[in-house]
């Protein structure tokens, strides 16, 4: 295996183990040392996600000592060097450091000095990658797009309410919950000219698919063009603003903390 490959390797198997270590409290770590005969065993999150550091930490030292460029063919869209794929995995660390805690206490304890130093080093402009709608699209972006497929989580989007619907709904039982009408100034769920218009990440649709209790009446159209598109539309990866609110994360919670 070339060091291109090897480095490329490296940087996916960070993404993989991080995203599992995301979703999940525990999963395997496997890689090319792993005895793929015998019956793995589960590892914390916090041991997925260790894994996955490590990883994107051999991609970087590769991509520091090496020069390269990987086949387009790869990550449609843009030449991705060396250099570029070093800020790929600096980027991630930063997502995965401060997106691995799972209450505020974890999140208090969290690395911010290193995550701060992630962000610096990472991706200054949004990561676009060129989609085929055939081997390559965003699925979260093209069917969360769909209102019949995918609805927004009052969770989510609720707490913008400003009538008292989303308090009384929280606070009732799951299976008593019916979907309802947010009130917001926020113009990402609901546009100016009346609390049912259009937003600009979320609309209103009078219909939902599912039960009561998992009802919503909002859909996501913030990515529709990629939907409209067929899946072929531009799609943006990793977004560079991302990075810097986790910089500003950081920054405020070692204000707070002093």
């Amino acid at each position: 295996m070339c060091i291109r490959d090897r480095a490329f390797c490296r940087f996916l198997q960070g993404v993989a183990h991080g995203e599992i270590a995301l979703l999940f409290d525990k999963a395997f770590i496997v890689d090319e040392t792993t005895d793929l005969t015998a019956t793995p065993e589960f590892a914390t999150y916090n041991e997925v996600i260790i894994a996955a550091l490590s990883y994107f930490e051999k991609c970087i030292d590769i991509c520091e000592a090496n020069t390269f460029v990987l086949p387009v063919e790869w990550i449609p869209g843009a030449a991705v060097d060396n250099v570029m794929l070093e800020k790929f995995a600096h980027s991630f660390m930063a997502r995965y450091m401060a997106g691995i805690s799972r209450n505020s206490a974890e999140r208090d304890a969290a690395d911010w000095n290193a995550i701060i130093q992630h962000a610096d080093a990472g991706i200054t402009e949004d990561w676009i990658v060129q989609m085929d709608g055939n081997y390559w699209y965003d699925g979260i972006k093209y069917f969360g797009s769909r209102e019949d497929w995918l609805k927004a989580d009052y969770f989510v989007i609720g707490h913008a309410d400003t009538s008292g619907a989303f308090a009384a709904w929280a606070a009732s039982s799951p299976d008593d919950r019916e979907p309802f009408i947010i009130h917001t100034a926020d113009r990402r769920i609901a546009g100016p000219d009346s609390t049912t218009a259009p937003g600009t990440d979320f609309q209103f649709f009078d219909t939902f698919p599912f039960e009561g209790h998992r009802a919503s009446y909002y859909g996501s159209i913030r990515y529709f063009d990629h939907f409209a598109s067929g899946a072929t539309s531009n799609v943006s990866w990793f977004n560079a603003s991302e990075l810097r609110l986790l910089k500003a994360e950081g920054l405020y919670l070692s204000l707070i903390h002093i």
